[in-house]
């Protein structure tokens, strides 16, 4: 079994801090025993490791030392995390700030932040995350994860056509759970997410890297994380997700507008490692098509202060579509998302009710691609297509975001 030190810090370097090869950092509250026992996994590993995770106040009674080697060191920060939070998987940009200038005062060569249900604390995945960095040099290390055809509907949907249109990398995963950092990395990353600009938002890291010119590379990893939903609305988790890409679109604009096309991120070829998915049973299409429209009914006041009258006619007739025919075209899909970034900009409306307005048009999209996914074995081929569409409509945001008031369409 690992040795593993475990200490709580206030502040400070450890004298064999300056030896210390990768820092794994968890961006959020987790279970003491349960990190202990993962980290006893890392015996001959070949790394030396330092677990930062958050802890509150008076955290330090409950801590103790297992062993005085420094193959493995726990380090206990105290870090403001929420630990209620709607959406815990997703960490706070303080919480990433404070591990990655942890990293950086330890010397780290590399900083592995991972999801902190530890799905991915692994001597494999981590390795996996690190090791083109390590070995490559690059500087950023994303996942791919093992995905269902109904898995991550929202990163599918906008995350990830938003992230390729406009900044012109292809990654899968934008709103990563586990990614790594290269040392040369750390400061940009942590310099960017500390900025007021940043506000409350979310990590993108990828889109950091594009900023800054970093190597990016994507990384097979055989994890799966459970995303509970209990007590979630789907309008609360538009709001802590795709508020902040907006945000994030806003503030970055004059970089992708100078973006045309998109290029291919290197991957690991370890997809097979992966395996088939689980066994998947279809979500049943009838309720996402109604609330589309029951909000076609109600909402044509709010939509028409968002969509332009071309899009609202389209909408229309597709409501008036039956179940069994009912596709939500990938252009009018592109162009809506668009159009709703733009009015988070010009603050059209409230951004609250903004994101509420946008819930049934999301539901119509996920209720049209479960009925013309259901028969397929994959779904890689038509994600392309609806990430095209979305580069294809690249324009139609260009120029309605430069003259909002001017442009017809």
């Amino acid at each position: 079994m690992a040795k593993v030190e475990v200490e709580q810090e206030t502040g400070g370097q450890s004298p064999s801090s300056s030896q210390t090869e990768l820092v794994v950092g968890l961006p959020g509250l987790v279970d003491i025993p349960q990190v202990k026992a993962a980290a006893a996994q890392w015996s001959g590993s070949g790394h030396r490791i330092a677990v930062v995770h958050p802890c509150v106040p008076g955290m330090s009674e409950a801590l103790e030392t297992l062993g005085e080697s420094n193959e493995v060191r726990l380090v206990a920060r105290e870090i403001a995390a929420v630990a209620n939070a709607t959406a815990p998987w997703l960490g706070q940009l303080a919480v990433y700030s404070a591990l990655l200038g942890e990293a950086e005062s330890l010397g780290a060569h590399a900083c592995a932040i991972l999801n902190p249900d530890l799905a991915a604390f692994t001597p494999s995945a981590v390795d996996a995350l690190v090791r083109p960095i390590l070995e490559n040099q690059y500087d950023l290390a994303m996942p791919l994860y093992r995905a269902g055809r109904f898995d991550g509907l929202l990163n599918q949907a906008i995350l990830a056509p938003v992230t390729r249109a406009l900044y012109g990398m292809r990654v899968r995963y934008p709103l990563a759970q586990d990614f790594a950092v290269s040392s040369g990395f750390m400061a940009g990353l942590r310099q960017a997410i500390s900025t007021p600009a940043a506000g409350q938002g979310l990590l993108w890291p990828a889109t950091e890297a594009v900023l800054r010119d970093k190597k990016v590379c994507q990384v097979y990893l055989p994890v799966h994380h459970e995303y509970p939903a209990a007590g979630m609305d789907l309008t609360t988790l538009l709001q802590q997700i795709v508020a902040p890409l907006f945000a994030d679109v806003d503030r970055h604009a004059s970089l992708w507008q100078r973006v045309r096309g998109s290029h291919s991120v290197t991957e690991s070829s370890g997809e097979a490692v992966l395996g088939d998915p689980p066994p998947e049973t279809s979500p049943d299409p009838r309720p996402m098509v109604e609330a589309f429209q029951l909000g076609q009914r109600n909402l044509q006041e709010v939509w028409s202060l968002v969509l332009p009258p071309v899009s609202l006619l389209e909408l229309k007739k597709l409501s008036h579509q039956p179940l069994e025919s009912f596709r939500m075209p990938d252009a009018l899909w592109a162009r809506v998302v668009y159009d709703f970034a733009l009015a988070y900009r010009l603050r059209t409306l409230s951004r609250g009710h903004l994101l509420g307005a946008m819930t049934p048009l999301y539901l119509g999209w996920v209720g049209s691609r479960v009925l013309e996914v259901e028969g397929m074995a994959t779904t890689g081929a038509r994600q392309e297509q609806l990430e095209r569409a979305f580069e294809q409509n690249k324009p139609y945001l260009v120029q309605r975001w430069r003259w909002p008031d001017r442009f017809n369409p």
